[in-house]
């Protein structure tokens, strides 16, 4: 099984790929979530997941910008 992050500053998104992950694989399992960009980046360092759902456009720390800091 394959851990996963979902990073994305609407709930609203974090839910429906929840949704979308749980009914259609069961090959990965969402550890954490987080609306904050900052916090993504500080759980993606200490849970080193195997995949990750990063938002693109998000306020403060978008997505590409998030990857170059990793």
């Amino acid at each position: 099984m394959l851990r996963t992050i979902i990073i994305d500053d609407e709930s609203s998104g974090i839910n429906a790929l929840t949704f979308l992950v749980a009914k259609y694989t069961h090959e990965l399992q969402i550890i954490s979530t987080t609306t904050r960009p900052e916090e993504g980046a500080r759980l993606i360092n200490e849970l080193r997941p195997d995949v990750v759902f990063l938002d693109i456009s998000m306020p403060g720390l978008d997505g590409f910008e998030m990857l170059d800091k990793l």
